[in-house]
């Protein structure tokens, strides 16, 4: 899966999240308006208080007490924006990891192969994989990802498989060495993209641009 397809795929989860996952939100949203209605009562409160203790001063006072309550505003909009973000964030892990079990996941370890070698220029490469996924890696797939590798234009490829697992769904790609490698494991990517996802994401449920 290529960075375009990673974001297309948070998209689509950020525009089911806006209609499937609705009761979540809706009592997500509940708790935050209990929460405001509590801190707009301790807010009364406050103010009552400072009102009895300032008496000429209670202008000022309320003016400082309407100054916080208004920060205490925005910083629970903002907790609930991040919530619905990390909440879609967190279906797209759950898919990534769901397509280890489908039959288009050898494909995908092979272009993500192909993707990492070209990116690392080396001839001679050792590829790192999970443990459920070495089964994948027989003799007869080695041969094709040879075969891939050639095809798009690494002269006589070498390739190994690491004997030690790595966490993640997709490949690490390391040259000879073991110093320089490429990580292709779609968690990778996704951090990589962090920050544009997420903006993704949010131009999605909020409608920003």
């Amino acid at each position: 899966m290529e960075e375009k397809g990673i974001g297309e795929l948070c998209g689509r989860i950020a525009e089911d999240s806006s209609r499937e996952a609705a009761e979540i939100i809706r009592m997500a949203e509940e708790k935050a308006a209990s929460r405001l209605a509590q801190a707009k009562i301790d807010a009364d409160r406050a103010a009552d208080d400072i009102l009895q203790r300032a008496g000429r001063d209670s202008a000022v006072e309320s003016r400082r007490t309407s100054s916080r309550l208004h920060l205490e505003l925005r910083k629970m909009e903002l907790q609930g924006r991040e919530a619905r973000i990390e909440s879609v964030m967190q279906r797209v892990r759950e898919e990534i990891n769901s397509l280890r079990g489908t039959q288009e996941y050898p494909e995908l370890l092979i272009r993500l192969i192909v993707d990492g070698a070209l990116k690392l220029g080396e001839r001679e490469m050792e590829i790192a994989v999970a443990a459920p996924d070495r089964k994948i890696f027989a003799d007869a797939f080695m041969q094709r990802i040879s075969e891939e590798l050639s095809r798009a234009g690494i002269s006589g490829p070498a390739v190994t498989l690491s004997p030690q697992p790595i966490a993640g769904t997709g490949v690490i790609v390391r040259g000879r060495s073991g110093k320089v490698e490429v990580n292709n494991t779609l968690e990778g990517r996704i951090s990589h993209m962090g920050r544009e996802l997420r903006m993704a994401i949010a131009k999605i449920l909020f409608g920003e641009k």
